[in-house]
This record gives structure tokens, C-alpha cells and sequence, in this order.
């Protein structure tokens, strides 16, 4: 299963702090691509490691890569379905399948609806939010989009009683399993499910509806409305084109593994890596804190020089005080970046650390 294929966090917080200090090799779970997509640019990268344990995700991942080194930017974005236009996807998908390894073209032409459709809106938390959103628009009613338009102080009959109990609704685990959203991230038994909805209303009282994709996706189901300057770096036409030109050039080697994170780090080979970059996204989604010390511990031990790491936690496995001094005492300092994710719904950590 894709469980994410549009955005899904801010990658612009990743891209701010990878963009600091010179890195020649980056680690990056999978996930939708698009947090991958935002760092490839960084001028320093030799080698990218991209590393997940849901093949589907690679898949993912892969055809991005292959459609963007191969055409225009502007046929990129309207073949994934950020942007409309007439264009025959799998005319396009057939031109490029010597780009990518023979289990991925399988599986594509398996799923070549996904492809027709926009390869963005088939994770299952994009289909998830597609079938409550017109439910969401009946509710709300259109005075609620006035946000998209104006700061929400300045919205005339706001429906704040409407907004409120859904905000109560969306705070409850069993809303979300009768909704049919699957996703363990979302649905746990120990997940904080009241933090999505404090997330998006936290956004409007900001007035920052126009930074935060998540709400767009949430609410409209595109980023049509984003001003262009607020896009996630992963649709930017400039960054995309500075990729595509990387690509295209052979200036980054790519390599996928189908593998648990820490798996992985016990048996890599880093004697060829030089400065390294962990993109980790909401890993804590899934795993608990010892798992993240014992990854901590093996990149520490196994590798050849200084690392830094991004951690994200989202409504599962949050990162409390005694936790970070806990993590601060055995690896470093952990600085938390949370207040630069414009989705508000993560929390953020960046850890150095020294061989």
C-alpha cells in the first residue's frame, strides 16, 4: 500500500537545515518522495540513499525521479496532478520505462489507473482525506473559505460552532476509523488525535493558512490557492529545475533499499560516505524511542564521519521533556526546530553527531 503520495510535512524545514553545512551523502526514508525531491539540489550531494521498508514507497519514489529527469518541469507537475491541463500520462509512463528497474514498471502497469488519475492523490491517506472532504465542505459551508482568501479575523460568518465540533469530531480516534483512515499514525491507541485539529485551528488563529500545505490538502484537496513564494520546495519550478539538470547530468548516484532503517545501519557499508544527512521523517510514527537510540548508536559507531540527523514525531510517540534531556545526555545536543513547521502537526529535532 502507498500510504502517502502528496505532501505531507513541511519539507522546507529539512531543506532549511540541510542547506547550512556541506553534505556528501544523504539518507532519506521514502515516505511520498516529496521531502526527498525538496534536499536533492543541495550542491555539496554526491550519493543519495533512499530507504524504505514499504516497497510501494520506492516505487513511488522512483517513477518521480524518472518523469522529472526526463521531461519539462511543467509535464512533471501535470503528470504526478498537481497541475491540470490535457496530457496522456501513460504516453508518457511508456517513454520512460527503461529508467526505472523491472519490478517497478510491474507494478505501475498493475496500477496504471494511479497513473491516469495523477500518481499524487493515490496514497491511502490522500484517498482517505477525498472521501471526507465533500462531507467537510456540506458541513462547513462557504463561509469557512474565506480563509483561503483573507485573514481569518476579517471572515464575515465564520462558522465557529460548526468549526468547533469538528474539531471535537476529528480529536477522536474512533472519528478517524470510521472515516476509514487506516494509517497506524493516525489511528493508534496511544496516538494524541486532538493535536491534527489543534494543528489546522492554531494555523487559522496565526493566520498563516497560506504557509501550511496540510491545510490546502486537508480542505481543498490541491494547492491551487497556495501563493506561489509558500509552494513546498518539491514544487518549486526553479529547485525542480536544478534537480532535473542534476539528474540529467549524472551528478547524484542513487541507490534504493528495501529495508528497515536500522537494519540498514547495521550492515551499510559507510566506509565510502563522506558527511552524512539523515532524513528520518515521522519514523517515531512507527517505532519507539529505544529503536531511535539504538539507530542513534549504530550510525554513530558504523560511521566514517560527523552525521546529522532530523527527526520527526507526529501524533504517536511525541518526544516528552525527560525524553529529549534523556536523548541530549547520551548523543548531544538535540535542538528542537518544531516552531519552523508550517503544518504545526510535528514536532522537529535536529541532532549532530560526532564519530
Amino acid at each position: 500500500m502507498i500510504y502517502y503520495s502528496h505532501i505531507n510535512e513541511d519539507n522546507s524545514v529539512e531543506r532549511h537545515i540541510l542547506n547550512t553545512t556541506s553534505y556528501e551523502d544523504l539518507f532519506c526514508i521514502a515516505g511520498s518522495g516529496e521531502r526527498l525531491i525538496s534536499l536533492l539540489d543541495h550542491s555539496s550531494l554526491k550519493r543519495i540513499h533512499i530507504i524504505d521498508n514499504n516497497l510501494e514507497a520506492l516505487y513511488l519514489t522512483q517513477l518521480k525521479l524518472a518523469v522529472l529527469q526526463t521531461f519539462p518541469v511543467a509535464t512533471y507537475l501535470n503528470f504526478i496532478g498537481l497541475s491540470e491541463g490535457k496530457l496522456d500520462r501513460i504516453m508518457l509512463f511508456d517513454k520512460i520505462k527503461n529508467r526505472l528497474s523491472d519490478d517497478c514498471v510491474q507494478f505501475w502497469q498493475k496500477n496504471i489507473k494511479y497513473i491516469r488519475k495523477g500518481i499524487l492523490h493515490t496514497g491511502h491517506f490522500e484517498k482517505f482525506l477525498s472521501n471526507v472532504r465533500p462531507l467537510l465542505k456540506i458541513y462547513l459551508g462557504k463561509y469557512f473559505y474565506q480563509c483561503f482568501s483573507m485573514p481569518f479575523h476579517s471572515c464575515k460568518a465564520f462558522p465557529n460552532i460548526r468549526w468547533a465540533l469538528l474539531r471535537w469530531f476529528f480529536s477522536k480516534r474512533w472519528v478517524h476509523l470510521l472515516a476509514g483512515n487506516k494509517d497506524i499514525a493516525f489511528v493508534s491507541k496511544d496516538g494524541q488525535q486532538y493535536l491534527i485539529p489543534e494543528a489546522l485551528n492554531q494555523t487559522l488563529l496565526e493566520d498563516v493558512v497560506n504557509k501550511n500545505p496540510l491545510f490546502h490538502l486537508v480542505f481543498n484537496g490541491h494547492l491551487n490557492m497556495m501563493p506561489k513564494e509558500h509552494l513546498p520546495p518539491s514544487f518549486n519550478y526553479e529547485v525542480l529545475n536544478k534537480i532535473k539538470n542534476l539528474l540529467q547530468e549524472g551528478n547524484l548516484e542513487i541507490h534504493y533499499y528495501n529495508q528497515d532503517i536500522l537494519a540498514f545501519g547495521k550492515t551499510f557499508d559507510f566506509t565510502q560516505c563522506g558527511k552524512c544527512f539523515y532524513s528520518l521523517s515521522d519514523i517515531l510514527s512507527f517505532v519507539n524511542l529505544d529503536y531511535i537510540k539504538k539507530l542513534f548508536k549504530t550510525i554513530q559507531d558504523r560511521s566514517q564521519s560527523s552525521s546529522t540527523i532530523v527527526l520527526r514525531a507526529f501524533i504517536r510517540n511525541r518526544v516528552a521533556e525527560d525524553q529529549h534531556t534523556e536523548l541530549e545526555m547520551e548523543f548531544g545536543a538535540v535542538k528542537d526546530l518544531s516552531h519552523l513547521e508550517n503544518s504545526k502537526m510535528y514536532q522537529v529535532y535536529k541532532i549532530d553527531l560526532e564519530t
